[in-house]
């Protein structure tokens, strides 16, 4: 994988506005980065932003009255822009609103309330994947996963590696 170097102030997420706490649940994730989060209130104010700045995310959230709002804006963010990458916020998940995220190539669909923590790994897969960044990765993931085998196991796992290499 070629490195691709980036100022990280130059990340743009867009968020559409909602009624509940999403601007203060999500600065935890952003501001801390230093990505711009920049909330609008709906597709055409998206557009007219994603054409002054290159936008790296949409977080869409559906209207808890009208579940196909959230759709309706990720169809004309695809008359823009068919590969910015987008997750869905949705009250419910019926079969109609998946099919039509699957064929809009929506990224994912989050049920709500989301999970701030679900919400970060879902970012950090689509930086990963779309711009070869590590910008979400958490920085203790390595030593979650070790204290994890450590308290699962009673013990670091090189030892229970150098002992299954001992008996092969």
């Amino acid at each position: 994988m070629t490195e691709r170097k980036y100022n990280y102030s130059d990340f743009n997420v867009l968020l559409s506005k909602t009624h509940w706490n999403w601007p203060q649940a999500v600065s935890d994730i952003f501001q801390p980065r230093g990505v711009n989060a920049m909330m609008v209130s709906n597709a055409d104010e998206i557009v007219r932003i994603a054409q002054d700045k290159r936008i790296h995310l949409a977080i869409v959230d559906s209207a808890e009255t009208d579940e196909q709002d959230g759709v309706r804006t990720i169809k004309v963010l695809r008359n823009h822009f068919k590969s910015l990458p987008c997750i869905l916020l949705a009250g419910e998940s019926p079969r109609r609103l998946l099919v039509e995220a699957l064929a809009l190539n929506v990224f994912t669909v989050m049920k709500k309330p989301v999970d701030l923590s679900l919400l970060a790994d879902q970012i950090d897969r689509i930086f990963k994947k779309y711009y070869e960044s590590d910008l979400f990765e958490s920085r203790n993931e390595k030593n979650v996963q070790r204290i994890s085998l450590i308290k699962k196991h009673g013990q670091p796992i090189s030892k229970i590696i150098v002992r299954w290499l001992k008996k092969q």
